[in-house]
């Protein structure tokens, strides 16, 4: 008997495959990509790692740096909350000012800078605490 011939009586079992449900075929369907750009912005460039201690923060002060000496307009979000580095790279000890709904971001070296780490009591960076709420 070669593998192919039926080996059960089964008269449930046929050739056919079953059909795919809708939602499977929905996640085998290809994913278009969708913009969802930042309000106010031309252009969103994401510096990141897996890993840490490897100068993300270091080269996205540089990028940010050299994009406004070419004369871009320049922000820079440091949203690391494990060790927000901005602050202490651009020599910024205020906190943004709020309105209560909103923060204003802090100006030096003409670049719009905010941080988590505006947002500690301590200046040590591995002694994270936040400000804001209490």
């Amino acid at each position: 008997m070669s593998f192919s011939q039926k080996t059960s009586n089964d008269k449930n079992m046929t050739d056919k495959k079953p059909e795919l449900s809708d939602a499977m075929k929905k996640k085998l369907e290809p994913r278009k990509f969708t913009k969802n750009p930042i309000l106010g912005t031309k252009f969103t460039i994401a510096v990141s790692s897996a890993k840490g201690g490897v100068g993300k923060s270091t080269f996205a002060t540089n990028l940010a740096l050299a994009l406004k000496q070419i004369g871009c307009k320049v922000g820079l979000l440091d949203a690391d909350i494990y060790g927000p580095s901005i602050p202490k790279m651009f020599d910024i000890n205020e906190k943004p000012k709020s309105d209560g709904q909103t923060l204003t971001p802090i100006t030096k070296y003409d670049i719009q800078c905010m941080s988590i780490g505006f947002s500690c009591r301590s200046t040590n960076s591995n002694d994270l605490a936040w400000t804001y709420g209490y």
